[in-house]
């Protein structure tokens, strides 16, 4: 139970494996963002305190720091791709990257409309992470140049923050949100990410931002689905994960490691968030550890062959679906902007928006 460093390929930016897992160690990277794809067989994904179910079809984002684990739902393990991209080599062109997170199953208390309209873009998504797999385990293939690479990982990057940025599930369409709030939020985040072991609060953000209380209360509640002060304990509870789960230290120990004030409350809130104390916890993860098995490469040209059933199954009809529900996208926003533009001209009988 510790951090895995990823090694990339020299000067490329994207790896990607297919795994037969059975039940893999606990474990956490950071500055890379994983995305994982059952090909073949269900596949249970604990991060955190969330747990997710997937099937062949679905896809779920493992964020930086995150402390997850692979569990096959099947006796005889599941086939896995992963696909690993090294976001400190996007820094300069993503500020803040490495702490944005990304989300792929929808918060609770969506919609069931908003949930639909997700459809597109998960199939969108799911055929450009399957076509970067399939390229790289085909027969004679190269490593690709660096550029390539780099473009390969940037184009899944962006389909990533166009529609998998975790606030997309906290606010729904955040098209009224201006750039310049979100490079706020992203900054506050950042912050919180970097200091949560000191003794931080909103005070410390009022500062930064030069901006009133009342104002980033009304702020902050446009971007997130819990109050800033239960987002802070939620980092520090990350940061306590990780110091029970890999070191010996005491409660008493993590908890000031964590930035909590008191153990108490350390022990408040994990018990709220995991449903058990964090002693029982970690007895539950040793436990688990007991029977791990590291994950198994598959061989490259059963790879392949599970790639070409996986397209059958999933790729071509995700795409023709796709298909549909962007031109039925569209066809909802040509009438929402009629309906608009009626009731524009009928404000403004000069106004001819025809």
């Amino acid at each position: 139970m510790r951090e895995i460093k990823v090694e990339f390929p020299q000067n490329c930016p994207i790896r990607t494996r297919i795994y037969r897992v059975t039940k893999a160690p606990i474990h956490w990277h950071e500055g890379v963002l994983e995305i994982v794809f059952p090909l073949e067989g269900a596949l249970e994904v604990t991060q955190n305190h969330e747990i997710f179910r997937l099937e062949p079809g679905d896809f779920t984002f493992v964020n930086s720091g995150c402390i997850h684990r692979l569990t096959s739902l099947q006796p005889e393990g599941s086939i896995v791709a992963v696909v690993s991209i090294d976001l400190l080599a996007y820094e300069s062109t993503f500020e803040n990257i490495a702490h944005i997170l990304f989300r792929s199953q929808p918060l609770e208390g969506m919609s069931h409309d908003f949930k639909k309209s997700r459809a597109a873009q998960e199939a969108r998504m799911l055929e450009a992470l399957f076509q970067c797999v399939l390229r790289r385990n085909e027969p004679g293939f190269r490593a690709t140049s660096p550029d390539v690479a780099y473009q390969q990982a940037r184009h899944l990057l962006c389909l990533s923050m166009s529609d998998f940025f975790e606030l997309f599930y906290k606010v729904g369409r955040y098209w009224f949100i201006s750039d310049y709030q979100l490079q706020r939020y992203n900054r506050t985040v950042r912050y919180v990410h970097e200091n949560c072991r000191s003794k931080i609060s909103v005070t410390d953000i009022l500062g930064r931002e030069l901006i009133s209380k009342t104002y980033f209360s009304q702020f902050w509640a446009k971007f997130s689905n819990q109050p800033f002060s239960e987002f802070l304990l939620m980092q520090r509870l990350t940061v306590a994960e990780k110091l029970l789960l890999s070191t010996d230290m005491c409660l008493e120990e993590i908890s000031r490691e964590a930035g909590f004030s008191a153990a108490r409350y350390l022990y408040k809130y994990f018990l709220k968030c995991y449903h058990c104390k964090p002693l029982a916890y970690k007895v539950q993860c040793l436990d688990y550890h007991s029977g791990v098995e590291e994950p198994e490469m598959v061989d490259p040209s059963e790879a392949l062959r599970l790639l070409n059933r996986y397209a059958q199954e999933h790729i071509e009809p995700a795409a023709a679906l796709r298909k549909r529900l962007d031109s039925k996208s569209c066809l909802e926003l040509f009438f929402e902007i009629r309906d608009q533009s009626k009731l524009a001209m009928e404000k403004n009988p000069d106004l001819d928006l025809r």
